[in-house]
């Protein structure tokens, strides 16, 4: 591993908590800047597999426009990345985000996939057809 430090500063014009994945975009401005920081040449599967370690959205985040998330094989998810299919000129859409409040969620993404898990009784057949989706 490489022993170099860095000071990290990040901001963005989006509540982080909120549901609107500012922290997918966060965690893959990091890998972005990190890798060319270090003078890695990294591919655009390989940023995405690196932001994926801050946040399964993060590895969509290095694409602009429509992506798709591809499974890996490993049992940790570390082989997972997004490809992109269409980039963002390809749709004519217009989008507006209005936000009505700037506090963060009452339960965070991860509890509440860690309470689905536990509570849902739909929980098990959609990790079982998720392999066949």
């Amino acid at each position: 591993g490489d022993s170099t430090h860095a000071e990290v500063v990040s901001e963005n014009n989006f509540p982080t908590g909120a549901g609107l994945a500012s922290s997918a975009s966060g965690f893959a401005a990091l890998a972005v800047a990190a890798t060319e920081a270090m003078e890695l040449h990294y591919s655009a599967r390989e940023l995405s597999q690196l932001a994926r370690q801050g946040s399964g959205s993060a590895a969509r985040s290095i694409f602009g426009g429509f992506v798709e998330m591809k499974r890996g094989e490993k049992l940790d998810g570390s082989d997972v990345y997004a490809i992109q299919l269409k980039d963002e000129r390809y749709w004519q859409l217009d989008m507006l985000i209005l936000i009505t409040a700037e506090q963060e969620k009452e339960i965070g993404s991860t509890e509440g996939m860690t309470l689905t898990a536990r509570t849902s009784p739909y929980y098990p057949s959609w990790v079982a057809s998720s392999f066949t989706d």
